[in-house]
């Protein structure tokens, strides 16, 4: 038997449907509960129907009414129009002011609480903003866009090109009052009157360039040629600068009345006093000092090194109140150069090595700084007296450790002129001569000691028995006293002491071969004999004489070089 079919099913589903709608309903009502205390009962004891100006109510409502106003102006624009040509302003963009009783009206047609207005005006109150801020840099885009649209002319302008300027003659202008016509735009905007507002132009010729702007960027002052002393203490020259100028007045003039269209001006070389060129012309006039030491052109090597040396002194300029030193215009005397071996003072004698009589350029320096009254910084003495040069007048360099150095105390740059041909080596410094005409110097060397070398005796077993062989004289040694003297009108002034050099005696050397070996000669006695019958005659047996009576020679030969000698 069947069963009958339960309503159960159906009875449920209303029953769900039921409680959720009622559920729905109570949550509206929430909402809008919550709302309302939102806006007209807040915590912070405004009047009911106030807005809140919290930070989260006030700033909602503002984005909220702004939309609207947005909304409201889209399609609305303000025209500005000069000699048939428009421009269109957006509302929004320009910042104008908002138009209340519009936006109420607005707002009721889309169907908006008009209540918000109010409370946007509240809430800008409170926070110190202005319905509306102008945008100045969009209106004056604006008003720029119009001025560049009418206006068909050009200003004048120019090119800068090689050796000169070209002009490019503008056309006459169409221009209006920028000024007076964004005053107006904000007016309007003000009075929320929308429609066209037409200014008029004016006529002008094109604008000149601001030809003294030009000037200063065309003029180029000339400036001399110069010395002056780079990182490694060297003097360099610096070049001169050509100058640069042109007739600007002249340009002016054909602007303002010429009619040519494209002109070119050229502008003209201003040349300095001094060149490059020129510049050793504006010194080194007067011969301050001058010494002249002679040398042996038969010693190859040591005349080659006393020209590499005098070439690198050559045409040295030295700055008021910069030095001279040798070892840095010179350098290292290497092979690689092409300095060569020979004799010099070391190690307590003479012997070979690289470089050998540059102390001759050296010393022809300093002796003709002594004579332009330079400041001498620093000098060494030789060890042993030479010959090519007065005593206390020399000096001795060594890389690495000795150098000669002095200072130019002039007011205007010195220059070292030198030469070393056929066994003339000449030292010339010129520069400014600043002292008296009748003002003269010599100098004058006082040996205060002497000290006398000794003969030194070397054996040598390749020379015969007894033999002698002079290598060296030697040389006395000396203390010496270098002192300057001042004349004026010939008369002796004053003497002023230079230095004090102290040089070594330097013993003289002979060889000697060994000494003889003397021996006794050999006794032979005479064989036993019977005597004949006859008694023969008595008669004396012959004695060997034991030396030959002859002196032994003493060898002789030529001597080696002095060391007096230009090969020092």
């Amino acid at each position: 038997m069947s069963k009958k079919k339960t309503a159960m099913p159906k009875i449920t589903l209303i029953v769900l449907l039921s409680i959720s709608a009622v559920l729905l309903i109570l949550l509206g009502i929430w909402l809008v509960g919550e709302l309302k205390d939102s806006f007209s009962d807040p915590a912070d004891g405004t009047e009911p129907g106030a807005i809140s100006t919290s930070v989260s109510g006030g700033d909602e409502v503002v984005m909220l009414v702004n939309s609207y106003i947005a909304d409201m102006r889209k399609d609305k624009t303000l025209t500005i129009e000069a000699d048939g040509v428009s421009v269109k302003l957006d509302l929004n963009e320009a910042g104008a002011p908002v138009d209340y009783d519009e936006l109420e009206s607005y707002m009721k047609s889309k169907g908006y609480d008009t209540a918000l207005i109010g409370q946007y005006k509240t809430v800008l109150e409170a926070q110190g903003e202005p319905g509306s801020v102008y945008n100045d840099e969009y209106i004056t885009k604006k008003i720029d866009e119009l001025a560049v649209n009418v206006d068909t002319g050009s200003d004048t302008e120019y090119e800068l090109i090689e050796g000169g300027v070209t002009f490019y003659r503008g056309s006459e202008r169409t221009v209006f009052d920028k000024a007076a016509l964004a005053d107006s735009v904000k007016a309007a905007l003000d009075a929320h009157r929308y429609d066209t507002i037409t200014v008029s132009t004016t006529k002008e010729a094109p604008e000149i360039p601001d030809l003294d702007e030009l000037y200063t960027m065309i003029y180029c002052e000339p400036a001399d040629a110069y010395y002056d002393v780079d990182e490694n203490k060297n003097t360099i020259v610096v070049d001169h600068v050509v100058g640069y100028d042109i007739d600007i007045e002249l340009i002016r003039k054909e602007l303002t009345e010429g009619t040519w269209t494209e002109k070119t001006f050229m502008k003209q070389e201003i040349l300095p006093e001094v060149t490059a060129e020129t510049l050793p012309q504006k010194y080194f006039k007067d011969l301050l000092g001058q010494q002249i030491t002679y040398y042996n052109t038969a010693e190859k090597n040591r005349t080659v090194n006393v020209g590499l040396a005098t070439a690198a002194v050559n045409e040295n300029i030295i700055l008021p109140g910069q030095t001279f030193s040798f070892n840095r215009v010179v350098g290292e005397r290497t092979a690689q150069k092409g300095y060569l071996p020979a004799t010099v003072f070391q190690n307590g004698g003479m012997q070979e090595g690289l470089g050998g009589g540059i102390c001759q350029v050296t010393s022809t320096i300093y002796a003709a700084a002594l004579k332009a009254e330079l400041d001498q910084v620093s000098r060494y003495v030789h060890a042993y007296k030479v010959s090519y040069i007065d005593l206390g007048m020399d000096a001795t360099v060594y890389w690495g450790s000795l150098d000669y150095v002095f200072r130019n105390n002039t007011e205007e740059p010195i220059k070292i002129v030198s030469s070393a041909k056929n066994g003339t080596l000449t030292i010339s410094i010129y520069g400014k001569e600043t002292r008296p005409a009748n003002r003269t110097i010599k100098f004058r060397s006082v040996v205060l000691e002497t000290y006398m070398q000794e003969m030194k005796f070397e054996e040598d077993l390749t020379l015969a028995p007894g033999a002698e062989k002079k290598i060296r004289s030697g040389m006395p040694g000396y203390k010496v006293e270098l002192y300057k003297q001042i004349y004026v009108d010939g008369v002796l002034q004053n003497e002023v002491k230079i230095n004090t050099s102290k040089y070594s005696a330097y013993n003289g050397l002979t060889k000697v071969g060994p000494k003889p070996v003397v021996t006794d000669p050999p006794v032979t006695e005479p064989p036993v004999t019977e005597p004949p019958v006859t008694t023969p005659p008595e008669t004396d047996s012959p004695v060997a004489s034991g030396t030959t009576g002859e002196d032994v020679p003493v060898v002789e030969t030529t001597s080696a070089p002095d060391p007096n000698s230009p090969g020092i």
